[in-house]
């Protein structure tokens, strides 16, 4: 049996109840310093990860230009991020209950940090309205033009002039973790979600597996992953902005060899970056695109609005 607690300590300092503290900003708690590769904060009540300082928006543009994409394999012969993506959502949409969806009153589905749109084409299959926001211009533009029946916004979830109570379906695939403030993205989507509508959530777990194998290697430690949850923070901040946790598991994410290959070239990890641009030299043909299906890290969760909340926050 593996001992959580004991691989932990392989990498990261114990948190010390003396050193400088933060107020967590999920449950208000003290959150102390954490070691690891960056500046993070983690709560000693309900676990959340914070970072602090946070980076600056220049840095963040810097991030999030068209080169973030590019690192996906977006402009590819291959086009390998495109079905993989879509493989993805489709998991998403089911887990979420499509069923009890559809026979909702609403249709509407938005795709929130929506990118290039993959997701906005699996809701169109599902025979959903799609729409999506990002607040990436470029990713905007080129979901507008994969998808032109979707409608497709440029902006922040916190400020989007949408109606409230509206979809019946969201979904959030990798972006709670980007964003600076939790707390005011999820009221965001909580007044947006029709009552009895529900969200999906696909973030980093801090509880996975994985991170204790690869301690401060972890791939999903990253400057523009602004703070991490495990399924008791997650399910506590959803329970504060409202919603009523349906159920929660790990992830499994699809995966194809072309994709692993830029993706350790873009994000190094000593010896299996090496051994990727060797293999890449080998593997050929269909066998580069081939999904499978991988544990790699994540929590999948799905929170439901209370259909007796009739109130437009």
């Amino acid at each position: 049996m593996i001992d959580r607690a004991t691989l932990a300590t392989q990498y990261a300092k114990p948190i010390d109840p003396s050193a400088p503290s933060h107020e967590c900003r999920v449950c208000g708690e003290v959150a102390r310093p954490w070691g690891n590769p960056l500046d993070l904060w983690k709560c000693g009540s309900c676990g959340f990860l914070q970072l602090d300082p946070l980076p600056d928006n220049s840095e963040l543009a810097q991030i999030y230009s068209q080169q973030y994409y590019d690192s996906w394999g977006e402009n590819e012969s291959e086009n390998l991020y495109w079905e993989m993506k879509k493989a993805l959502f489709r998991q998403l949409v089911d887990y979420s209950g499509v069923q009890l969806i559809m026979n909702s009153d609403s249709r509407n589905a938005l795709d929130v940090g929506c990118a290039t749109g993959a997701c906005l084409s699996v809701f169109q299959e599902r025979g959903f309205m799609a729409y999506g926001i990002d607040v990436n211009s470029y990713a905007v533009e080129k979901a507008r033009a994969r998808n032109p029946g979707a409608k497709i916004y440029h902006g922040a979830l916190e400020t989007a002039t949408l109606d409230p109570s509206s979809f019946s379906l969201m979904v959030m695939s990798d972006v709670v973790e980007h964003v600076q403030d939790p707390e005011r993205f999820l009221r965001g989507a909580y007044r947006l979600l029709a009552p009895g509508g529900r969200l999906v959530i696909l973030t980093p777990n801090i509880d996975s597996l994985s991170l204790w194998f690869l301690g401060a290697k972890w791939p999903h430690f990253k400057r523009e992953h602004l703070c991490y949850f495990n399924a008791h923070s997650l399910r506590t901040i959803l329970t504060q902005c409202g919603f009523r946790m349906v159920k929660n598991g790990s992830a499994r994410k699809p995966i194809n060899f072309a994709y692993a290959v830029r993706q350790f070239s873009t994000y190094p990890m000593p010896v299996v970056s090496g051994i990727m641009r060797l293999m890449d030299k080998l593997v050929r043909g269909a066998a580069r695109t081939y999904h499978f299906f991988l544990p790699m890290g994540e929590l999948l969760a799905v929170a439901e609005k209370p259909i007796d909340d009739r109130r437009a926050t």
